[in-house]
């Protein structure tokens, strides 16, 4: 089931996006390389300030979205159009809240802010490597 509200399509080829990809050293999930995004990705009318792709054999199974605004009510914003349009499972941790969405059965999709700060991301995709992120004590 495609959501139209997400920038990107899980499932889709590395093949769509190769020419927009940069390598990140780093490997967020094993087994899946990581590439940032070169353009502008919006996501609910907010431009993202940096975007990652990650692919496990060449399939998007995460899309990673970072929002490095001075404005809590952005936050906000994303939060209460995710919880009037699906199911929501709240967490909250010592140094984060984590809102939980699930796209079907296949697919979640996270937002996480640090607590008292108005920087946030927004992580959805394939649950299985999904919930290999740790967003405890992750950077923006």
């Amino acid at each position: 089931m495609k959501h139209t509200f997400l920038p990107f399509q899980i499932g889709e080829e590395y093949e769509n996006w190769e020419f927009d990809l940069d390598v990140l050293e780093t490997e967020r999930v094993p087994g899946c390389d990581s590439y940032t995004f070169a353009k502008i990705v919006h996501f609910i009318s907010l431009a993202s300030t940096r975007t990652e792709l990650l692919f496990c054999l060449d399939i998007l199974e995460i899309v990673i979205l970072y929002f490095e605004t001075d404005e809590p009510k952005h936050f906000l914003f994303v939060k209460n159009f995710l919880s009037n349009t699906m199911l929501e499972n709240t967490t909250d941790y010592i140094d984060c809240e984590s809102y939980t969405y699930y796209l079907n059965n296949e697919e979640i999709l996270k937002i996480i802010n640090v607590t008292g700060d108005p920087k946030f991301k927004v992580v959805y995709g394939n649950k299985k490597f999904v919930n290999l992120i740790n967003e405890k004590g992750s950077s923006f």
